[in-house]
């Protein structure tokens, strides 16, 4: 029998919920990405495991903040670190919507 699964490659409140616990498993790669004004910015995707299902994690800015406060700069560091899942609301062009930040344990 197989399952669909439509939750995604990424975190998202429909693949983590509030509590899960994950682990981080590559010190992750750089993506070059543009904003609404066109603008380029790197953003960085972790490998991590949740609830058993392999997933790609983009922490946002203050996220990461506290991810290089609890593990250091150098996110080879990071591989097997353990984190908690949060669902977090945020405003984007006007609308509610949520995402998921990691919290290291």
């Amino acid at each position: 029998m197989v399952l669909a699964d439509f939750t995604g490659n990424y975190t998202n409140p429909d693949n983590c919920k509030e509590g899960d616990k994950g682990v981080i498993l590559t010190e992750g790669t750089y993506e070059e990405k543009k904003n609404l004004k066109g603008e380029t910015y790197k953003q960085l995707n972790l490998d991590v495991e949740v609830n058993g299902k392999k997933l790609i994690h983009s922490p946002r800015m203050a996220e990461g903040k506290k991810l290089v406060n609890a593990w250091g700069s150098e996110t080879n560091a990071w591989v097997s670190k353990k984190f908690v899942c949060h669902v977090v609301n945020y405003k984007s062009m006007g609308q509610t919507k949520q995402c998921i930040e990691i919290e290291p344990i």
